[in-house]
């Protein structure tokens, strides 16, 4: 995280996210009941059944917490507590978000993790940056753990597309005292997610440079920007550089280019002043 902020000169701790789910229990049993001495089976009522939500939490490096997101199992609005519900205005007009799965489960999915950066994470970020009088392009980093949905490629590619600007880091999932710190893993379903947290995250971040050269390419060798993307991914395949990331980068290529020129414009005048 460091090398991010130094490579960035990510400016304030405002701009640093870390976000985690947690299971809440809707009726938490105490445990214990009554029954004869000696009894050899004791039910208990709800220890069985578990009744719960899950809700994502995100806080900046500043302290100031973001607005949660309860996600619930079901798949219609019957799932979410009423609108009438006691103190429901308030959380919402807090930009609290309570959504559907839409799934046999309460975890998070695909949809439930846009909707929160759509909703939640980017206007807090555009918030942040106008605040401190930062460009509407400044990096900023999100910080959230290994869960199956997290790493997937669906919505890592998502993210790079919509979303260049915010960089993922990963925590390593469950690093104890007693394991090897560089290699660590968490059951995903039957097969197991494997983090190196010595490593940046294997989806990286194009650099401006980076751009540049990938645009300059796909004009000098036809234009074609699946020809493009394919010839990138073998030199640069951390990028995992697609055809819609492409074309998003030609619309604003001249954006790009000046950045680049003012970039090595101010590296040669540092130069002539050394």
């Amino acid at each position: 995280m460091a090398h991010v902020i130094r490579m960035y000169n990510i400016p304030s701790p405002a701009l640093i996210v870390n976000g985690d789910q947690t299971q809440v229990i809707l009726s938490p049993g105490s445990g214990m009941t009554y029954a004869e001495t000696g009894s050899n089976q004791v039910s208990m009522v709800g220890a069985e059944d578990k009744h719960a939500f899950t809700t994502f939490v995100n806080i900046a490096a500043n302290g100031t917490l973001l607005p949660f997101q309860a996600i619930y199992q079901g798949h219609t609005v019957c799932s979410v507590p009423l609108l009438t519900a006691r103190q429901m205005d308030n959380a919402i007009n807090h930009g609290f978000l309570f959504e559907m799965s839409k799934t046999n489960t309460y975890w998070s999915t695909q949809g439930t993790m846009k909707s929160y950066v759509k909703n939640v994470l980017t206007p807090y970020f555009a918030d942040t940056r106008r605040k401190l009088g930062l460009p509407p392009d400044q990096v900023v980093i999100w910080i959230i753990d290994c869960w199956l949905v997290h790493q997937s490629a669906e919505f890592q590619d998502w993210m790079h597309i919509h979303y260049p600007h915010i960089i993922i880091l990963y925590v390593p999932a469950a690093p104890t005292d007693k394991k090897d710190a560089s290699v660590t893993k968490q059951k995903a379903g039957s097969s197991a997610l494997v983090v190196h947290p010595s490593k940046f995250p294997k989806k990286e971040n194009a650099t401006l440079a980076q751009q540049i050269e990938v645009l300059d390419w796909y004009h000098m060798n036809g234009g074609h920007q699946k020809d493009t993307a394919q010839h990138f991914n073998k030199i640069y395949p951390n990028l995992k550089i697609k055809q819609p990331l492409i074309s998003w980068w030609l619309k604003d290529e001249e954006k790009w280019h000046e950045q680049w020129e003012q970039a090595h414009h101010a590296s040669e005048q540092t130069a002539k002043r050394a």
